[in-house]
């Protein structure tokens, strides 16, 4: 029987949403990989943390990863984050945008 090795930052990804959309060479994978390392040097609980993002390729991020997210309407990021961090301040809010 042939073991299985999973990724150690796969539980931040999700995996039905890949391969992601960005050309070769963009940036955005990076800033995604950048954020999923981040997420977990901090150890941070996903079922706490909301995504939010908004309009262009950079938006997609929130998209790919496995946490509780929205993706907004241009230039509407900040004010639904407020939102959301004002309904619930249990919660950890990101922003992605660009």
């Amino acid at each position: 029987m042939v073991e299985q090795v999973t990724h150690p930052l796969s539980k931040y990804l999700r995996a039905d949403m890949m391969p992601h959309i960005w050309c070769p060479g963009c940036g955005n994978g990076i800033v995604l990989n950048c954020f999923v390392h981040a997420l977990d040097e901090l150890k941070t609980d996903l079922d706490k943390l909301v995504v939010v993002s908004g309009i262009g390729c950079i938006g997609r991020t929130a998209g790919y990863t496995n946490t509780d997210s929205f993706h907004t309407t241009h230039g509407r990021a900040i004010a639904f984050a407020t939102g959301v961090k004002l309904a619930n301040p249990e919660l950890e809010v990101v922003i992605v945008s660009g």
